[in-house]
C-alpha cells in the first residue's frame, strides 16, 4: 500500500485526514482488514477476559485485525466495564459543562501534555477538538489526578481508530481507574512522572547494556564517559520516542501490546529502539563514524519497521514490572531535588512547553497586577475556563468588609476566583469550583464543591495545592473539605486545620495546613493567623 491512497479496506476513524496516510504503509500496524491474527480467536478470548490475558497477549502480539481493535481496546482497557456502571458519563458531563451546543477549540488541560508538547499525528481540526473534549471531560469527572502526561497522546492514538468520543472517553477513565493495580497503565502524579523519566537510564544499563554503553561514551563532551546521573538525564525524554517520533501505525501496535500487558510495553519498545539503532550503525560500519547520541535513534524511529521493531522488544528478557520499580526507587533516592509529589507549581509548568493555554487576557486585579503571574494562575485553572473572561464581583476596597455582603455579590456565580492580600504583604487565594449559594443545602457549617477546587499562593512565592485525594479509610479526615460558609464564617479546606479561613467582618483569617490540599500555611505567622488587607472575588461564569 506504500505510495498510494487508502483502500476500502483500510480502517480509520472519521477524525483522520486520509490524505495524510498517503504513502503510509498500513498493513503491518493492523490498520488493514486483510491483516491481523485470528480473528474470530481473539473475539472469543475476549469474552473471558481478564482470566484469558496471557493468551490475549500472545494474540495481539501477533497483530490484531482493524474490525476488532475497537473491541479488543474497550475490554482491556476496563472502558466496557467502566460504560456499564456509568452510562453516558461523558454526555452528561459535557451537557453539565456547556450545554447542548457543541464545544470547539477548547485548550488542552495542561496537566495531561507531556512535556514535548501535544501530539496529534494525522488528526483533523475536529478530531482535535474531539480529543480536548474528551480529556476536558476526564479533567472534570477525574479532579484526583493532578497530572497525567500520557492521556493527551493516548486520546489522538484513540480517535485515529474510533468515530465515538464517548468509547474514548471510557477507555481512558478505565485506565485511570485501574490505580496502580497490575499491569500498571499510567502515571498519575508529577513525583511518578518524574521517576518513570528518570529511571529508563537505569533500565537500559541492565537491559540494553551495549547500546546503553555506546551511547554513554559517545554523548560525553570529554573523552571519558557520562557519569549514571547524567545519563539518565539524557534519557528522561525516552518516551518522546514513541509518542513524538515513531509513525503513528506503529504507535496504535504499541497502544493494542500496552492495553493488554500495561506500561512495561513502553519500556520494551525504548529499549528496543536503541538496540536496533546500535545494530543498524554496526552493521553498516558506521560505527566509528557516526556519534552516538539521542538524535541517531531519532533518525532509525522515524523509519522503524513495525514488526522488526515489536519483535525486538518482545525479546528483551527478564524484563518484570518488579525491576522497574527497583529502578524507579533508585533514582527517585538519587535526584538531588525531587519534584512535590501532587503539587503544579509555576516551574513544573514552565516546564512543560507547547501546551495550549489561554492567559485570561489582561489582568483585571488590583491584588495580581503583575500579568506574568496573573497567566500563571490561569494555566492552573481546569482547561475549559482558561478561555472564560474575568468579572470581578466583589471586592473590599469598594463593597466593604463584610462577609454577607461578599455573599450576596457572588450569588450563583460560578467558579469564582479568590485573592487575598494580608497587612503583611502577602497574597494567596482559591479556585472555587461551586457558587457560594451552595451553602443553603444546610443550617449547619456543611461543606460543598468538587475536587477541582485548589489553593494557590501568589506572594512570596507562587505554587498551586490541588486536591490531596488521601485519606479515603473510613477512620480517616475526610479530604472532600471544599468550600463552606455560615453567617460567622468560611472556609476553603479543611481536616487538621483551614487553608483559608475568614471571619464575619472580613478582616481576620487564619491559613494552616489541611489533609484536603496538604498545604503548608499561605502565611509567614506561626499560627497562621493573618489581617486582611483587601480581598476580590472574580467569576468565570458566562453571564
Amino acid at each position: 500500500m506504500a505510495g498510494s491512497a487508502l483502500g476500502d479496506n483500510d480502517v480509520v476513524s472519521k477524525w483522520v485526514v486520509k490524505e495524510r496516510l498517503d504513502g503510509v504503509e498500513l498493513k503491518g500496524a493492523g490498520l488493514s482488514t486483510l491483516t491481523g491474527g485470528g480473528s474470530n480467536q481473539l473475539l472469543r478470548e475476549l469474552l473471558s477476559w481478564p482470566e484469558s490475558r496471557r493468551r490475549v497477549k500472545n494474540l495481539v502480539r501477533l497483530g490484531v485485525v482493524a474490525s476488532e481493535r475497537q473491541q479488543l481496546w474497550s475490554t482491556t482497557s476496563g472502558g466496557l466495564q467502566f460504560s456499564q456502571s456509568s452510562g453516558d458519563l461523558y454526555t452528561e458531563t459535557l451537557q453539565d459543562l456547556f450545554g447542548s451546543g457543541v464545544r470547539e477549540n477548547l485548550p488542552c488541560p495542561r496537566p495531561y501534555v507531556p512535556p514535548s508538547g501535544c501530539q496529534w499525528w494525522h488528526l483533523s481540526e475536529a478530531g482535535q477538538s474531539a480529543g480536548c473534549r474528551v480529556l476536558v471531560a476526564i479533567e472534570r469527572t477525574h479532579p484526583d489526578i493532578p497530572y497525567c502526561p500520557d492521556l493527551q497522546p493516548l486520546v489522538a492514538i484513540l480517535l485515529h481508530v474510533i468515530d465515538d468520543e464517548a468509547v474514548c472517553f471510557n477507555i481512558l477513565s478505565g485506565l485511570i481507574n485501574s490505580g496502580n493495580r497490575d499491569p500498571v497503565y499510567l502515571v498519575q502524579s508529577q513525583s511518578a512522572a518524574t521517576s518513570s523519566q528518570h529511571s529508563f537510564g537505569e533500565v537500559a544499563g541492565r537491559k540494553a547494556k551495549t547500546s546503553y554503553r555506546w551511547l554513554r561514551t559517545g554523548m560525553s563532551e570529554g573523552g571519558s564517559a557520562l557519569t549514571a546521573e547524567d545519563m539518565n538525564r539524557n534519557l528522561a525524554d525516552w518516551m518522546t520516542w514513541i509518542f513524538q517520533w515513531l509513525p503513528v501505525v506503529t504507535v496504535i501496535r504499541i497502544v493494542d501490546c500496552f492495553l493488554v500487558e500495561g506500561r512495561k510495553v513502553f519500556y520494551r519498545v525504548a529499549l528496543a529502539l536503541m538496540k536496533l539503532t546500535y545494530r543498524t550503525i554496526d552493521a553498516q560500519g558506521r560505527r566509528s563514524s557516526t556519534r552516538p547520541n539521542i538524535e541517531a535513534v531519532k533518525a532509525y524511529s522515524n523509519t522503524a519497521p513495525t514488526t522488526v521493531l515489536l519483535q525486538a522488544a518482545f525479546k528483551v528478557r527478564n524484563l518484570s514490572w518488579s525491576l522497574i520499580e527497583q529502578c524507579q526507587r533508585q533514582t527517585r533516592a538519587s535526584l538531588a531535588s525531587p519534584v512535590p509529589s501532587e503539587r503544579l507549581s509555576m516551574v513544573n509548568i514552565e516546564s512543560r512547553p507547547n501546551a495550549a493555554v489561554v492567559s485570561g487576557g489582561e489582568t483585571q486585579s488590583e491584588i495580581v497586577s503583575d500579568k506574568t503571574k496573573w497567566s500563571t494562575i490561569f494555566s492552573w485553572l481546569p482547561a475549559r475556563y482558561q478561555i472564560s473572561k474575568p468579572r470581578r464581583v466583589f471586592c473590599t476596597d469598594n463593597d466593604g468588609y463584610s462577609l454577607s455582603t461578599l455573599y450576596k455579590r457572588c450569588g450563583v456565580h460560578e467558579p469564582l476566583l479568590m485573592f487575598i492580600k494580608t497587612t503583611n504583604q502577602e497574597v494567596f487565594g482559591a479556585f472555587l469550583s461551586a457558587s457560594l449559594d451552595k451553602r443553603h443545602g444546610s443550617k449547619a457549617f456543611t461543606y460543598f464543591g468538587s475536587g477541582e477546587t485548589f489553593l494557590f499562593s501568589v506572594s512570596p512565592a507562587m505554587d498551586c495545592y490541588r486536591w490531596s485525594g488521601i485519606g479515603k479509610a473510613d477512620d480517616a479526615p475526610s479530604v472532600d473539605y471544599f468550600t463552606a460558609g455560615d453567617t460567622k464564617c468560611m472556609a476553603v479546606g479543611g481536616g487538621e486545620g483551614y487553608g483559608i479561613w475568614l471571619d464575619a467582618s472580613l478582616d481576620n483569617g487564619t491559613s494552616t495546613k489541611c489533609t484536603t490540599f496538604n498545604n503548608p500555611s499561605l502565611v509567614s505567622s506561626q499560627e497562621g493567623d493573618f489581617r486582611v488587607a483587601s480581598l476580590e472575588i472574580h467569576t468565570l461564569d458566562d453571564e
